[in-house]
């Protein structure tokens, strides 16, 4: 893994962009972003995205600086003022499957004090989304995902007091702004949840699951999720089945 620190963040492709670095370090200059070689895009205009959660009514256990809600976040850092903090409606956050927003291409990923496991996506409009605080990792550096895609399982490393996503977008790889999540899916600042259209929980597949998964997602899939693909037999065959069973006396899992 890459040592990640908030010194380092899109340093990466500086060199490609150093044309743009004059405009884009300035202080204040954030409205607006370039796609590389594409169009100009608007804060609000995330056509074609949706969040990085299952198909659903999440919470936002902490909206963007300024959230008319309740809790928010720091305004004075740029991966803090425009972020969501997502949560299950009820439930624990722990090892739920988190989704690529869009198609696009793993930019970065690693550890930090603050903000645990990191994965970060480059999208094909030149955007950078960053996923915090996961648990386990599924997928490598520079690999192509597609939209919906599991790429990690949400967890609480990092500066957390519970397991949480932390959710941000910015608008290039060099520029250290963020956007406004309020054009993606259905996202309410007052009512701090939020509508996700990503996957549902039936269509996901779960690459190298955690040993122990909510055992409340089993109940929101029907048991499906993508763990395993369905058999089918015919007459009078037989096979045989794992059956994972969870004894709450133990507090383990058994096979």
């Amino acid at each position: 893994m890459k040592d990640y620190t908030k010194a380092n963040l899109g340093f990466r492709v500086l060199a490609a962009a150093a044309t743009l670095a004059v405009v884009l370090f300035l202080p204040g200059i954030r409205s607006e972003a370039a796609a590389p070689n594409g169009p100009i895009l608007s804060a609000a205009d995330f056509a074609g995205w949706h969040l990085p959660v299952p198909a659903g009514m999440w919470l936002i256990s902490r909206g963007p600086c300024g959230s008319p809600g309740g809790f928010s976040h720091q305004c004075g850092y740029f991966e803090d003022s425009c972020a969501i903090d997502l949560t299950p409606l009820t439930e624990s956050m722990l090892s739920v499957p988190v989704l690529a927003p869009q198609a696009g291409q793993v930019f970065f990923l690693g550890t930090r004090d603050d903000s645990g496991m990191v994965v970060m996506l480059e999208h094909d409009d030149g955007r950078v989304s960053a996923l915090m605080h996961l648990s386990k990792v599924v997928v490598g550096l520079d690999e192509r995902v597609a939209q919906g895609q599991v790429v990690a399982y949400a967890g609480n490393t990092g500066s957390s007091t519970r397991p949480h996503l932390h959710f941000d977008v910015q608008p290039n790889a060099v520029e250290r702004s963020c956007l406004p999540l309020d054009g993606l899916d259905e996202v309410d600042l007052v009512r701090m949840v939020v509508q996700s259209h990503n996957l549902e929980w039936s269509a996901l597949v779960l690459p190298n699951p955690p040993e122990r998964l909510p055992a409340w997602l089993t109940l929101e899939s029907g048991g499906a999720a993508g763990l395993a693909p369905r058999p089918v037999l015919a007459p009078s065959a037989q096979t045989r089945l794992p059956v994972a069973i969870d004894d709450a006396r133990l507090s383990t899992q058994s096979v």
